[in-house]
């Protein structure tokens, strides 16, 4: 009986202990998982809000816990609808995409030049998972 407990337990253990961190500290976590696209790993987490409004104010408050990972190396973003934005840092490149209620992050597993960063992506950055 005491086997019983300590392998459920285990189990327990080993399925919380799996879980990626979140990356992206508000809205409600919709996906999270690790990709491999075009010989490449991305780990790609996305959030839900109540509506369009609140995703554009979620949007704007996760842009700064982005810029905190590290030193940003290149950025890109949009300028006229602030719906985009790409970074790189010394060991990953990462995306953060509003979708009307939704916010997506795409990361790579290593840095990549923004350019081909975002060409690589851009099958998975709009499309439903």
């Amino acid at each position: 009986m005491l086997g019983v407990i300590v392998l459920a337990l285990g189990v327990l253990a080993w399925l919380l202990m799996r879980k990626p961190p979140r990356l992206l500290p508000r809205g409600k976590c919709v996906l999270a998982k690790t990709i491999c696209h075009q010989q490449r790993r991305y780990y790609v987490e996305e959030v839900a809000f109540a509506n369009r409004q609140q995703a554009i104010h979620g949007y704007f408050r996760l842009v700064p816990v982005l810029l905190a990972h590290g030193e940003v190396r290149e950025s890109a973003y949009d300028f006229f609808d602030f719906y985009t934005v790409a970074l790189r840092f010394d060991d990953c490149s990462m995306k953060l995409v509003r979708r009307l209620d939704n916010v997506r992050l795409i990361k790579s597993m290593e840095p990549l030049p923004l350019e081909e960063f975002e060409r690589q992506i851009a099958a998975i950055a709009y499309r439903e998972m």
